[in-house]
């Protein structure tokens, strides 16, 4: 009988040893998460049903293995106001981040590291607890930068993912809303397809196609009650997205944080435009200061005529919002002056009259990224394939007429009259942000008209279109005199369909996809080269003829096409050969079409081809330029009105070297500024002589 209280007490110890001990609670109002003490886990509970186990999961490559934190011992610190979790996936992942309460939300901050990435297919943060008893036919809110999408959370089974989003800004359930300010693609699972009984919300922040093995995030945790308060948070974390870079508005981030985290959403949209404008205002003023047109050429207010070449740095027009400073940054290094940025009109104003602040934001933040790296920008309001309806961008479905294709909508818009307004009005708002800003070379009015012609006569749509073209820019005089504006052709290719517009200071701008370039996977198949040179020559002719400034704004290739780089480098020797400026399409990161860089980041092959000396800017007239890229030489003509005439090339660091080895008809020097990356050449000589300068790589 004595050995019943020994084992009863025996029982009792070993099972508060096994026992889990007591999570760590945090709460801010109803608001209450719990962290488990053995794996750092999350669950969170507010008036409903709770949602439970919040943390990461790493899957092996080829998703043949899966480890959940839930299920994984780390080490749990409680400190001063806050709680410290670090935790390893095997050898494939660690993790360390702090939950912590700030103002009226519950942070968790920290960095995960990929350990073994040849091993790790991707690394997720979610929650793998939403109960199908509790959960099934809930709502369940994916956040993105035009605001919620709905999800229903079906009771029956669903094998495949219930919904994807490649750019979120958070989760919202069960009046808990789960912010990040990273940005991640999104998605939510039912995972009964693996035998478990819950749907899972993840956010990925680690796949396997990732250049950095490791990644910081911040995910804010808030309560909320209704839309409306929903919608105003969400609006502030598309605001401290846009605030995360560069690094001098830090400050203002921070102070804009504070107020987030305290749930003081409203005074949040004016102190950023206001900050942003601020920062924009104080940044050193490009090297020619404001531009104009004179005659058939763009100058400064230096009184040198301006060669702007650069890339189209794409994405605003359709939601990719991912432009970061150090892809300015690269393409100021590849020896390039500017950057047009597309710009969407049904993200700037979602609903008539409703302008999206934040969106306002982005493209003033991105402007000053230019602005900071010596970059001018044109800005271009961009469509291709119309709108949202047609399966494109760039306008608004609600300004775009009832049309059964996106072509014939296009014709029904340049024909009603009232539509031009709309347009103006999108510009005049720009133009009143804009105006006294030197390093806007241009406002770029509307990308690529699209004719029908069994609507309409090609030759009567593209007068209908330079109607529309003088009525905008006119709208946008009244407020800004000082920009050039642009124009094009219907498709913007069309050089058979030229016109010039009763508009100073515009400038014909052409799309060039000579032989099909344009659809992302024909290269050199169907033209040669000197049917290359001859379609540019079209372009320089009509320009001529109709005595206005030529400017190349959209050029280029499929990366993977047929002869890619050999199509981009004649194109870029044969606009040398005139002088003019471009930008290449497209600055973007994808493994294959257009985009010069890879998703990873890194440069392809054919982003060499414009890393190069390019003519910059001339006092005088520059008639003739060629740059060999295989010997590293380039020759330039000049005409001497002045005795001493200056061409100024921007040049990348690794053609710092170019020294003048012949002269012919003078005797001319030159000079360099390194920290610019100009190489100016004096050229010296009889007035109305034509100079002839060579260089070399020594």
């Amino acid at each position: 009988m004595r050995i019943l209280p020994f084992l009863l007490i025996t029982v009792m110890l070993a099972s508060l040893y096994w026992a889990s001990p007591p999570p760590i609670t945090l709460s801010v109002g109803d608001l209450k998460v719990e962290i488990d003490a053995r794996s750092g886990a999350l669950k969170v509970v507010r008036r409903g049903a709770p949602i439970q186990e919040l943390g990461f999961g790493v899957w092996t490559t080829g998703w043949s293995n899966f480890k959940h934190q839930s299920w994984l011992k780390a080490r749990v610190e409680t400190g001063e106001g806050e709680v410290r979790v670090v935790g390893e996936a095997g050898n494939l992942a660690k993790y360390n981040y702090t939950v912590k309460v700030e103002g009226e939300s519950i942070v968790l901050e920290g960095e995960v590291e990929v350990l073994s990435p040849g091993m790790v297919e991707a690394v997720a943060w979610g929650s793998w607890g939403l109960d199908v008893h509790n959960y099934a036919g809930a709502e369940l809110l994916v956040l993105e930068w035009n605001g919620t999408r709905s999800v229903k959370l079906p009771p029956s089974f669903r094998s495949d993912e219930i919904v994807y989003s490649e750019a979120s800004y958070g989760v919202a359930v069960g009046g808990v809303a789960f912010f990040t300010l990273n940005e991640l693609a999104v998605s939510v699972d039912d995972e009964r397809a693996w035998g478990g009984s819950a749907y899972s919300f993840k956010y990925w922040v680690y796949r396997k196609w990732n250049k950095a093995t490791s990644s910081r995030f911040k995910i804010v945790i808030q309560p909320y009650d209704g839309p409306d308060e929903l919608e105003k948070a969400l609006s502030a974390v598309k605001f401290l997205f846009v605030l995360t870079q560069p690094e001098e508005l830090r400050p203002l981030y921070d102070r804009l944080m504070l107020s987030f985290l305290e749930r003081r959403y409203g005074e949040i949209s004016d102190l950023a435009l206001e900050g942003l404008r601020s920062y924009l205002k104080e940044l050193p003023r490009p090297g020619h200061g404001f531009l104009r047109v004179e005659g058939h050429n763009i100058v400064g207010e230096d009184g040198r005529k301006v060669v702007l070449r650069g890339v189209n740095y794409i994405g605003m027009e359709f939601g990719w919002l991912k432009h970061r400073e150090e892809h300015f940054a690269l393409v100021a290094s590849w020896g390039l002056n500017v950057v047009r940025l597309p710009f969407g009109w049904a993200y700037l104003e979602p609903e008539p009259g409703v302008i999206d602040k934040a969106y306002l934001a982005l493209i003033i933040r991105n402007v000053a990224l230019a602005k900071k790296h010596g970059l001018y920008v044109v800005l271009d309001l961009h469509q291709w394939k119309w709108s949202p309806k047609f399966k494109g961008c760039g306008l608004p479905d609600w300004a775009s007429p009832d049309a059964p294709d996106e072509r014939t909508a296009s014709v029904l818009f340049f024909k009603n009259e009232s539509k031009w307004e709309l347009v103006a009005r999108i510009w005049r708002i720009l133009a009143e942000i804009f105006r006294d800003e030197p390093c806007i070379a241009a406002y770029d009015l509307f990308n690529e008209p699209m004719p029908n012609d069994d609507l309409i006569p090609r030759g009567e749509f593209a007068k209908l279109t330079a109607r529309f073209y003088e009525y905008v820019a006119e709208k946008i005089r009244e407020i800004d005199p000082n920009h050039i504006v642009m124009y094009m052709p219907p498709w913007g290719s069309d050089v058979k369909h030229v016109f010039s517009i009763d508009v100073p200071n515009s400038v014909l701008t052409g799309h060039f996809y000579a032989g099909g370039t344009w659809d992302g996977v024909t290269g050199y198949e169907h033209i040669t080269k000197e049917e290359l040179v001859e379609a540019l020559e079209e372009w320089v002719e009509a320009a001529e003829r109709l005595s206005v400034a030529l400017w190349m704004g959209e050029f280029g290739v499929g990366s993977q096409a047929y002869r890619a780089i050999d199509w981009a480098r004649d194109v870029v020797e044969a606009m040398d050969k005139y002088v003019l400026g471009w930008a290449y399409w497209c600055l973007w990161l994808r493994d294959v079409g257009y985009a010069l860089l890879y998703f990873n980041g890194t440069p392809k092959e054919i982003a060499k081809v414009l890393e190069r000396p390019h003519v910059e800017s001339y006092t005088s007239e520059v008639t003739y330029f060629h740059f060999n890229e295989d010997d590293r030489t380039f020759e330039l003509r000049v005409v001497v009105k002045r005795g001493v005439e200056e061409v100024t090339l921007r040049t990348p660091p690794n053609y710092y070297h170019l020294v003048l080895t012949d002269d012919v008809g003078g005797s001319s020097s030159c000079s360099l500024n390194i920290s610019k990356g100009l190489l100016t050449i004096y050229v010296r000589g009889e007035p109305g002589a034509v100079v002839t300068i060579k260089a070399r790589d020594p």
